[in-house]
């Protein structure tokens, strides 16, 4: 099956994603996995028997679970996560003041505020 990636939220107190999804027969779905790597708007993903072929290139892909999409679920998901990048991608500095429990940021920013 092919799916096309809506958006991406990323949690950094779990390391972990949530991608909004929908197959070429309009059924969305939200999936939260361990992102390595992480899914972006426009992605395409083809599942097959040993993992995920993402933008023609094959990765192996934890998937914990998958949920019917929901606009209300998924604006609730979104402010309660804490990435300040979630709703900046492109921002400079990482102003999150908690724990990342992302060994790199998901969203290439090398440098973290000291406020």
């Amino acid at each position: 099956m092919i799916w096309m990636v809506h958006s991406t939220l990323v949690c950094p107190y779990t390391g972990t994603a949530f991608s909004n999804i929908q197959s070429l027969k309009n059924l969305r779905l939200v999936i939260w996995y361990s992102p390595s790597p992480l899914l972006r708007s426009g992605d395409i993903i083809q599942t097959s028997k040993n993992g995920f072929i993402i933008n023609r290139e094959y990765y192996p892909f934890s998937v914990y679970k998958i949920n019917p999409y929901s606009q209300s679920w998924w604006q609730a998901l979104q402010s309660r996560l804490a990435c300040p990048c979630n709703n900046d991608p492109h921002k400079a500095t990482c102003t999150f003041q908690g724990k990342c429990h992302f060994p790199v940021c998901p969203y290439g920013i090398s440098e973290r505020s000291l406020h």
